[in-house]
């Protein structure tokens, strides 16, 4: 028995797997509402987990277990499903990253990846990139509150999924800006 995944198993989308599995949701309108937050959540929480510091297929394995798990009937129990997806999503991450302790290699090439859409705005993902080249220079606390502004949580939110109080989330968060700012500076205000 092999550790190398299958050559020819190409990666299918959760929502994609929900319509073959046994696990298929009774409720086509249910099942489609999935398929739709699949397609505009998984870009924002790769990009999320890269913040972090995930290499793009650790964090695109992260993002696509976590959709698994969010699969009908799951998905109809989910107040906030953005929310859940985000926390679940570091909570693989960090599981990944305590469990893999390897040295660094490049990224794979982003261009026909079956996670990223032929729409993709890459001048914009080239941008998303340059925030994560100066997000690595943090420290990890901080590092992490600025991944989860940069996502869109509130102070409640990162404090609740990183077991930390609004005020301390508030604080970590301002000396990550100035942190930014002096980076900014050193850099002629490019990330490069």
């Amino acid at each position: 028995m092999s550790n190398e995944p299958e050559a020819c198993a190409p990666v299918q989308p959760a929502h994609e797997q929900a319509m073959t599995s046994s696990r298929a949701a009774q409720d086509p309108v249910e099942l489609a509402e999935f398929a739709k937050f699949y397609r505009e959540a998984v870009p924002g929480l790769i990009g999320f987990l890269r913040l972090l510091g995930a290499s793009y297929p650790v964090a695109a394995d992260c993002v696509q277990d976590t959709m698994l798990k969010a699969l009908p009937p799951v998905w109809g129990t989910l107040t906030h499903p953005r929310a859940w997806c985000r926390t679940t999503c570091m909570h693989a991450y960090r599981r990944q990253a305590a469990r893999n302790r390897e040295d660094p290699v490049a990224d794979v090439g982003l261009t026909d990846h079956p996670l990223l859409s032929t729409d993709t705005d890459f001048d914009e993902l080239e941008e998303h990139f340059e925030v994560v080249r100066l997000l690595e220079r943090l420290p990890l606390r901080r590092r992490q509150v600025m991944a989860c502004v940069y996502d869109g949580a509130s102070y409640d939110e990162i404090a609740e999924a990183l077991g930390m109080t609004p005020a301390t989330v508030r604080s970590t968060h301002r000396y990550a800006k100035l942190d930014l700012a002096r980076l900014l500076g050193e850099n002629g205000g490019g990330a490069r």
